[in-house]
């Protein structure tokens, strides 16, 4: 491939050169950049630097942007922030596909409040007084989360009653630097999912 030198010239170069992969990914990340503007023309662009095995760009989506306004002084770091992004994932599966899948987004939990150094705490979450689905379903799934949490021999307490009214869930609590909890991630196992859409309603 032909790479454009800092002098000006063209230089014949291959992905196997050091420089060449450089200038590939680079390339690259400018063309990721293109792409994303659009399909997001609101989308700010920072940086998309090549490194040491690729590339990345930095982006600001206002997508999904969730602005709280909070008064200065109730804020509290990246717990009580002013604006901040909600992602939220929905995995479709089969009953025997449960357990795997819960236990996957569990780790991947773990992993990343491990890298940011946050202690964290779980709660099982129960059925509450209003809820939709039949007693049979709602046991299935408590003893599913359950099964889950104790298989990767996490510490766990019960909390009765506050699940969503669909399903039972695990929520998970972080330590900040002060000893106080906030409620972050959940995991919800929902049963309801078809029902709740015909019929729209609490039992």
């Amino acid at each position: 491939m032909k790479v454009l030198q800092k002098n000006g010239e063209m230089a014949e170069m291959s992905f196997e050169e050091q420089e060449g992969r450089k200038a590939f990914w680079h390339t690259s990340a400018h063309v990721l950049a293109q792409a994303v503007k659009h399909l997001y023309p609101d989308t700010k662009c920072a940086i998309g630097p090549a490194i040491e095995n690729g590339f990345y760009y930095d982006f600001e989506l206002i997508e999904g942007l969730i602005h709280r306004n909070e008064k200065s002084v109730t804020l509290h770091g990246p717990m009580r922030a002013r604006y901040f992004m909600q992602d939220d994932a929905h995995i479709f599966m089969r009953e025997e596909q449960v357990m795997e899948e819960i236990q996957g987004v569990m780790k991947l939990i773990d992993e990343v409040y491990q890298r940011f150094g946050f202690a964290y705490e779980i709660e099982l979450s129960t059925r509450p007084e209003k809820s939709i689905g039949a007693d049979e379903e709602w046991a299935l799934a408590t003893k599913a989360l359950e099964e889950v949490v104790k298989g990767m021999n996490k510490p766990y307490a019960i909390n009765e009653g506050d699940g969503a009214f669909y399903g039972p869930k695990l929520d998970f609590h972080l330590k900040d630097s002060i000893g106080k909890t906030w409620q972050c991630g959940t995991i919800q196992l929902d049963f309801q999912f078809q029902v709740f859409r015909n019929e729209k309603k609490c039992v």
